[in-house]
């Protein structure tokens, strides 16, 4: 079902999510009350995944046997009125562009990072991984250009961190930089790295003229604290949910 079908019973933007078929920013018509919506929803199926910044229409789908997914928070950081804090951590010597990098080389630490159990662990082989989640970045298919503050920390030639900033076409806060990926190795957590790797990021976005950074984070993940002491501020939730399997 498209999204200008007149029996749709949402408004969205269709995309592939997690190689499945979801609906973007769904919102109820005008005319459906949430339960309504809800309950079409699940009946018509425009896309599998329903990714919602509704909170009574995702509460209406959870009430009827779907699946949430995720719950998560945008936030935005405007970097006129927040001025690049000190870095706290030395620069490791080796880095470089994540242009330069492959996903194979990005892979292990990556997958390190977001361990069972995290809010952000996707299950799925190497090779899936790697197609559906960072090559899409590498090649700019997935969110756009990378912006030169996105690169990669090598130790003894593997990858231990890395920060990918994208550059999203439209207007902030969902548009221009956004900060598409930060990791770094368990090994390596608590050292201050990852911290290094974002403040020099804003501050070279700040370098180049841009007005705001925008991310989204996990209910859950321990990195919303991060981006809470780096001056971030919520704009917006949304729930990605799994409708019921036929």
């Amino acid at each position: 079902m498209e999204p200008d079908d007149p029996d749709c019973p949402i408004d969205f933007d269709p995309c592939i999510r997690d190689n499945t078929t979801c609906a973007d920013f769904a919102q109820p018509r005008s005319h459906l009350s949430p339960d309504q919506a809800a309950q079409l929803t699940i009946e018509l199926r425009p896309a599998a995944l329903i990714s919602t910044p509704n909170a009574e229409f995702a509460a209406a789908l959870l009430a009827r046997n779907c699946t949430q997914k995720r719950h998560a928070y945008a936030m935005s950081l405007d970097l006129t009125s927040h001025p690049p804090q000190p870095i706290s951590h030395q620069m490791p010597q080796e880095t470089r562009f994540i242009e330069h990098c492959t996903a194979d080389e990005l892979f292990d630490s990556w997958y390190a990072a977001y361990p069972l159990g995290h809010p952000d662990y996707l299950p799925g082989t190497r090779a899936e991984l790697m197609a559906e989640n960072l090559q899409p970045l590498l090649d700019r298919s997935l969110l756009g250009a990378n912006h030169r503050s996105s690169r990669a920390v090598f130790q003894d030639g593997e990858v231990h961190a890395a920060i990918i900033i994208s550059l999203r076409e439209g207007e902030a806060p969902y548009g221009g930089p956004w900060l598409s990926e930060i990791w770094c190795d368990p090994r390596l957590q608590h050292q201050g790295i990852g911290k290094s790797l974002l403040t020099t990021a804003i501050r070279e976005l700040s370098e180049d003229g841009f007005a705001s950074l925008g991310l989204a984070v996990s209910q859950g993940n321990p990195a919303k604290k991060l981006y809470e002491s780096l001056g971030f501020t919520g704009i917006s939730q949304s729930w990605t949910i799994a409708l019921p399997t036929r």
